[in-house]
């Protein structure tokens, strides 16, 4: 058996190069990461609604690569890095593995979860990052409450919400027109799409 510095499989400078500039990735990809294994090297199919993963030689990998594959599609949807047919935002679910887990994972990888945390917390203000869980029920809360807004009260309408919100809170920052247009839009989608 060859050790981790044989292993043939092995992610180089230039692989992750390539791999951490792309936004959604499978998640068996996003779990070959994690293990340091270069994607491009497992001979994929999928079949009976199954991935099926055949190797040359897997030295000794096999069983940590099936435990993070099975957790990262478990946990793709709840924690908001799901995209659509088993693929992952690779940013959310760098943050994830991050903040969520106590894997060891390759440096690469937590350089780039460090740099998109950081970036999240200099974007929002917070002292810390918010999984995308709680940034998506954050935008139902507000989609839930502009709907009672625009149906129990004078304010009848999305646009008169956002005259009134903006009028009234312009020195707090963060209540322009296009950002609360913005806002509103995420919430709305995001809202209309749980009930």
């Amino acid at each position: 058996m060859n050790s981790d510095n044989d292993f043939l499989m092995a992610l180089n400078e230039g692989d992750w190069d390539f791999w951490l500039l792309r936004p959604k990735i499978y998640s068996w990809q996003a779990a070959a990461l994690v293990c340091e294994i270069d994607p491009e090297m497992l001979l994929t199919a999928y079949t009976d609604r199954e991935w099926q993963f055949h190797p040359f030689d897997w030295c000794g990998k096999e069983k940590d690569f099936k435990q993070k594959f099975t957790l990262i599609d478990e946990n793709s949807v709840g924690e908001g890095f799901y995209v659509d047919f088993d693929k992952v935002d690779l940013k959310g679910f760098a943050v994830w593995v991050k903040l969520k887990t106590n894997w060891r994972v390759p440096k690469r990888l937590e350089d780039f979860a460090e740099k998109e945390i950081t970036r999240k917390v200099s974007e929002t203000g917070e002292d810390k990052v918010k999984s995308a869980r709680e940034l998506s029920n954050e935008l139902k809360l507000i989609g839930a409450l502009l709907e009672v807004l625009i149906d129990k009260s004078p304010l009848d309408s999305q646009a008169k919400v956002i005259a009134f919100l903006e009028a009234e809170f312009k020195e707090l920052g963060g209540f322009s027109k296009s950002h609360l247009e913005k806002k509103f839009a995420e919430a709305n989608e995001l809202f209309q799409g749980s009930k």
